[in-house]
């Protein structure tokens, strides 16, 4: 879900929210190991070593799905973009608007399929920079990036 918030003259803020992929396998997850504890009477202390080497292997696996991506658009300063992971932790990355040498939509190509992005080109830099991770349409992008355009360039 792309959401749009702020003052569009002096900040703008683009949050890009998605359920977790493995959310309805936690939940199957949850159900059978709970049949299986139920079903082999484990005492207390047993269960409670299942419980927790279960919530280790289920951070390990799903804890670095990126689940909200937040770009906020800071006129005449730069874009802060913000990713928070389904375990809980945040990465921030500040990209001050002197280095902004052009905002882009770019075009990804893979065997089958064309994807659109956006794209941060910054001067000084080898790779660019995609505020969000997840492809988003055609529409939503062309939402992001009018917007962004008018602000930092």
């Amino acid at each position: 879900m792309l959401k749009f918030s702020g003052e569009f003259n002096h900040a703008y803020i683009i949050t890009y929210e998605r359920k977790p992929k493995l959310y309805k396998k936690l939940i199957y997850l949850n159900l059978l190991l709970f049949v299986i504890i139920s079903w082999l009477q484990f005492n207390l202390q047993q269960t409670i070593l299942i419980t927790i080497i279960y919530n280790i292997l289920i951070y390990i696996i799903g804890g670095n799905e990126i689940i909200i991506e937040q770009m906020q658009i800071i006129k005449n300063i730069g874009i802060q973009i913000e990713k928070r992971k389904s375990n809980g932790s945040v990465s921030r990355e500040f990209i001050n608007q002197n280095i902004i040498r052009d905002v882009v939509l770019q075009e990804g190509l893979t065997t089958f399929t064309v994807e659109i992005y956006l794209a941060i080109i910054c001067k000084g830099m080898k790779q660019m920079i995609l505020p969000f991770q997840y492809n988003l349409s055609t529409d939503q992008l062309m939402q992001i990036y009018y917007p962004l355009r008018q602000m930092i360039m």
